[in-house]
């Protein structure tokens, strides 16, 4: 017989606190990449997302960030929708692209 665990709910002594400037930075450095947040006890992914094509120039195109499942198509208009959810300038990040954030390198 098998048994199944209950994911345990994460919590902010599982999250590094990064400032929302740097993972501002981070999403305009890169084309695809999620991460993880935990605002008010809950898991929410933001990130950016693009179009991918070899043949193209560049390669990568129609860049897009991302709350959830609502895209939005600048950093501006990213950064108004998510200053909705939070005013707080420092972020308790979980992961970065599926890995905790203390491997994930980057200016912070």
């Amino acid at each position: 017989m098998f048994s199944f665990r209950k994911k345990k709910s994460p919590d902010a002594s599982q999250a590094e606190q990064i400032a929302m400037s740097a993972l501002m930075k981070l999403m305009a450095e890169n084309d695809i990449l999620e991460i993880e947040l935990l605002l008010d006890g809950n898991v929410l992914n933001i990130g950016v997302s693009s179009d991918h094509d070899r043949r193209r120039k560049p390669e990568f195109f129609e860049k897009r960030y991302y709350i959830g499942d609502t895209e939005y198509p600048s950093p501006a208009a990213f950064f108004q929708a998510f200053a909705q959810r939070s005013v707080q300038t420092i972020q308790n990040v979980l992961r970065i692209d599926g890995v905790a954030p203390e491997h994930y390198r980057f200016d912070r």
